[in-house]
Parts: C-alpha cells; sequence; structure tokens
C-alpha cells in the first residue's frame, strides 16, 4: 500500500512522512512500518525475511533512535514546564524516580511497541 493509498481507518495520520525520514512515531505502534520510500506496509503482511531487515536496520541504530527520543523527551519537558503543563517523562519521573535517560538503548528500544510487535510477529510465524 503506497501512502498516497492507505486506508485512513487502520493508518495513523503521520505514516505518510518524507521519503528518507524515519519519523520516530513509528517506534510508538505496532501496526506498520514505513519505507525509506514512505510506503506504509502492515506488519501482518510484510514478508519475514524483510522483518528480519527491520529489526536489524532498527537494532544497528538503537543508540541513535535513543537520543532522539531522549532528547524529545527533555524537549517535551521544556515545553510543558513553559506552559504550565505536565509531561508525560515528568510524570513518570514523578511516579517512579525513574526517566528514559536511566537505560540503555537497546533495552529502550526492544521496550518500544514497533520493536515488540516485530518480535511478537516473528515468534508466531516461528511458531507455525
Amino acid at each position: 500500500m503506497s501512502s498516497s493509498d492507505r486506508d485512513p481507518a487502520t493508518t495513523p495520520d503521520w505514516a505518510p512522512v518524507t521519503p528518507g525520514v524515519l519519523d520516530l512515531r513509528v517506534l510508538d505502534q505496532a501496526e506498520c512500518w514505513v519505507t525509506a520510500e514512505a510506503v506504509v506496509l502492515r506488519i501482518a503482511e510484510v514478508p519475514t525475511p524483510h522483518l528480519q531487515s527491520i529489526v536489524t536496520f532498527l537494532t544497528r541504530r538503537a543508540e541513535e533512535l535513543y537520543t532522539a527520543a531522549v532528547l524529545n523527551s527533555f524537549w517535551a519537558v521544556a515545553l510543558a514546564d513553559a506552559s504550565g503543563e505536565v509531561a508525560a517523562e515528568r510524570l513518570v519521573w514523578e511516579l517512579t524516580g525513574r526517566s528514559i535517560a536511566d537505560i540503555e538503548p537497546t533495552v529502550w528500544l526492544e521496550s518500544t511497541a514497533l520493536m515488540r510487535g516485530l518480535r511478537r510477529e516473528l515468534a508466531a510465524r516461528n511458531q507455525a
């Protein structure tokens, strides 16, 4: 499915991104992957070798993705503080005493919805 003929009921609004740009919001869900060409693919429909390539791609970039996520979290806290709102990251810190900055990049990556979804899909295919 291309970004121009996506199903709006099942594909997030952010999915049709600029080709060559990895939108970090893809990590916050477990239903689709967006290719470098900005084509939206449903994880359940992606061939197993391609899923494995996605996992490898993300794993090799764990530190880069993690750094971007940490910076996004700090930026969200700064913006929330400036506006008098409470950022999710600050709420987590106040409730748990932990921050995204407390975990290793690979642990963070494996905790994302996308990686959990990819691992779950690959495991299901291996059992079939």
